[in-house]
């Protein structure tokens, strides 16, 4: 049995946060493909959240190793992580699959890697506006639906709201 290799280095984002760049060597196949997923959920598992994996000397990964990926960036994401993929499509065959996958955010060198990543951390999501102000004066009541299928009249007041519904409630009566 084959085994991959993994050289990891840790760096820190522009905003203080931890993150792990891993080297990973070797080919990527049924043989090897537990040695993987349980080495990034092993990451996972120990807290990291951010994780740049570089797989320029990965020689061969089939679409077994590429549902791993999905699978691990997956948990990353629903902890509000993320992974970025580092190679070069001329060196890596595999590499022309793997782009194909819309879901994979890939890179020439983990530098650029890293600087996306600190840009993308330190964005700060617009605020969303605030509700519009309630009417001071008026209030809405609907009509009976059957004679208005839901429309809605404002009324100055709600004892003429309620006004207005006693007389209509009285001329049905009648």
């Amino acid at each position: 049995m084959k085994n991959l290799s993994f050289q990891s280095t840790q760096e820190k984002l522009s905003d203080g946060s931890p993150v792990l760049i891993t080297r990973i060597k070797g080919s990527i196949f049924a043989d090897t493909i537990r040695q993987l997923e349980n080495k990034l959920m092993s990451f996972f598992d120990e807290g990291t959240r951010y994780l740049i994996l570089i797989l320029t000397d990965v020689e061969y990964m089939g679409s077994t190793g590429i549902a791993i990926l999905l699978k691990v960036m997956d948990k990353f994401q629903q902890a509000e992580g993320e992974i970025k993929y580092v190679c070069s499509v001329e060196k890596n065959a595999f590499l022309s699959s793997l782009i194909t996958y819309k879901f994979f955010k890939t890179y020439e060198t983990s530098q650029k890697a890293l600087e996306v990543l600190s840009s993308e951390i330190n964005m700060v999501p617009d605020p969303m506006p605030p509700p519009p102000p309630f009417p001071k004066e008026g209030v809405v009541f609907p009509h009976p639906p059957s004679q208005h299928q839901g429309k809605l009249k404002i009324y100055d007041t709600e004892e003429a709201a309620k006004t207005q519904q006693t007389s209509q409630m009285s001329r049905r009566k009648k």
